[in-house]
């Protein structure tokens, strides 16, 4: 059996663009001789659709593509392909006026000859961190292979191979191989554990799998492909599709054995990383309209880095930095913003604002007892910052404003709403301080990019005169590593944080209370790439008023 297996990347919503994709492949998979053309989870919508399959019309537009695409299946080559299946139409009680809403389910639906041969459904539904399956979906129950050619097909979908039940359940009613339509998010690490997995069912069931993964950015998340086939002969995947890239392969089963080729993969941690953040703010660039960006270039590390993968992601032409230096910038600051748009080749504008900051302190002369000072002072030039940030992109079309707050600085609100926080996306939303030094020093590996003296200096907002971090924070070395404890395993006790990372108790209890106290700020905060098992927003969903102390 020959298997055409695409890892394309979607669209949410984008129903005539997905089905044209879709339609493209499934025509080329027909031309290779394949006898089974899959796509990923949920291709047609996009994954996940969320509430957007609350609306009737979307369904109604769905229903017409999958018709489509169903009547131009072949009779020698079928299509599997991964949608919203809903049984029965909406119903409305005539006295109560109560809407009764058919189930839904995560389905694949088996095609060929212009029908479907059979449906598939998805059992255990992901419903943490990034998705929140149970609020649109019922869960599947009955899975039963389908014979196609002489091969029994199992298909179990994303989240049921984690489990061995339905793997289980469809060996048992006779499945020979396990095709796999997946929509699983990335995070550092990730594939490695998708691996194991699936190793663990073709060792319980005897079956030759495919994991067939999405690829792409959509909003918080993003998808990185790395599809693969394994064998029952080989421990290792016998087929292996690339990351961060769509890809199509013909697979071949050959008796039990399921083969194809082998793409490389990132070499490291890093190359992983910043592929992954060049993918998330390109496709969400993309698939909003959105065809240049700006942000404010500051000549600190953590701007230098964001205006590095804006310029990979959109064309170092459409990336804009704003230099916008005040009485307490230092000159090394201008000139260390510059030499990194050189070095970049971005575009730039020196706005000055202490003419603005004077007119402030002129309006509001009175209103106070007397001239603002202190965080107050620091906070308004935040804000004016920011504010030249959001006039630019204004002005200028089809552009988006980034911000550049480190996931450190998130976590414990140093940081200013409506200042340096203002903007769209923020690539490095879920990059430590520490992690950002490690990925500057990555994309410098062969020249350098980002100028040394960002990387060597202490870092400052420069707000105030002689300003460093460490007047506020403790060394990132140190907040990191309690962060790390805090929030990606959920420990919350300062006596056991200090143990662990050799912190003062206070300093700990200190860095604690920083995060529980500005949770306000990361709710207004904007979207950025998921790239650990536990990001800000998508994954962290504590109420903004609390008042139980950690």
């Amino acid at each position: 059996m020959k298997i055409f297996a695409c890892q394309l990347n979607p669209t949410v919503g984008d129903l005539k663009g997905n089905a044209a994709k879709i339609a493209a492949a499934y025509a080329r998979g027909v031309n290779f001789g394949a006898d089974v053309v899959i796509f990923p989870e949920m291709m047609l919508t996009g994954y996940l659709p969320g509430d957007l399959l609350f609306s009737e019309d979307f369904l109604v537009a769905l229903d017409i593509e999958v018709n489509k695409l169903v009547r131009d299946t072949t009779e020698d080559t079928a299509l599997i392909l991964s949608v919203p299946h809903r049984v029965g139409r909406h119903t409305t009680h005539a006295t109560t006026g109560l809407v009764d809403k058919p189930p839904t389910f995560n389905s694949a639906l088996f095609c060929a000859g212009g029908k479907v041969l059979s449906i598939h459904g998805k059992e255990h539904l992901f419903n943490y961190s990034v998705a929140d399956e149970k609020r649109v979906f019922a869960p599947y129950r009955g899975h039963a292979p389908q014979l196609w050619k002489g091969v029994s097909i199992g298909i179990p979908i994303c989240r049921d191979v984690w489990y061995s039940d339905v793997s289980d359940k469809l060996k048992a009613a006779g499945a020979e191989i396990l095709l796999s339509p997946n929509g699983s998010p990335y995070f550092s690490g990730k594939h490695e554990s998708r691996v194991q997995i699936m190793q663990n069912r073709v060792a319980e069931t005897g079956c030759p799998a495919l994991y067939l993964n999405l690829v792409g950015g959509q909003d918080d998340y993003i998808f990185d492909g790395c599809s693969f086939a394994l064998s029952t002969d080989e421990t290792k995947p016998t087929a292996q599709f690339a990351a961060w890239e769509e890809e199509e392969q013909l697979l071949v089963l050959e008796h039990g054995h399921l083969k194809g080729a082998h793409t490389p993969l990132p070499k490291n941690k890093w190359e992983d990383i910043s592929h992954a953040m060049v993918m998330g703010l390109k496709d969400y660039c993309h698939k909003n309209g959105f065809t240049k960006a700006t942000l404010g270039l500051s000549g600190g590390v953590d701007s230098a880095l964001v205006a590095a993968l804006a310029a990979e992601a959109l064309g170092a032409e459409n990336v804009t930095g704003l230099l916008m230096p005040s009485d307490y910038s230092s000159s090394h600051s201008v000139d260390d913003a510059n030499a990194l748009a050189k070095n970049l080749g971005i575009h730039t504008h020196t706005l000055p604002i202490q003419a603005l900051k004077g007119a402030f302190d002129t309006t509001w002369e009175g209103t106070f007892s007397e001239k603002p000072s202190g965080l107050t002072e620091q906070n308004l030039q935040a804000r004016l910052r920011g504010s030249l940030v959001m006039a630019f992109t204004n002005a200028n079309a089809s552009t988006l404003a980034l911000t550049t707050g480190n996931k450190s600085e998130v976590a414990v609100g140093y940081c200013t709403l409506y200042g340096d926080m203002n903007g769209g996306y923020n690539p490095i939303k879920d990059l430590y301080k520490t992690e950002v030094f490690e990925l500057c020093a990555w994309i410098n590996r062969d020249k350098e990019i980002i100028p040394h003296n960002i990387l060597s200096k202490a870092p400052s907002a420069e707000l105030a005169p002689d300003q460093k971090d460490s007047d506020s924070l403790p060394d990132y070395n140190v907040l990191d590593a309690v962060l790390k404890l805090a929030i990606e395993q959920n420990i919350w006790s300062a006596e056991t944080i200090a143990k662990q990372t050799g912190a003062n108790t206070q300093v700990v209890k200190d860095i604690l209370r920083l995060i529980r106290i500005n949770e306000y700020k990361r709710y207004q905060a904007a979207p950025g790439p998921k790239l650990s098992k536990i990001a800000f927003g998508v994954d962290r969903r504590y109420p903004l008023t609390n008042k139980f102390s950690l």
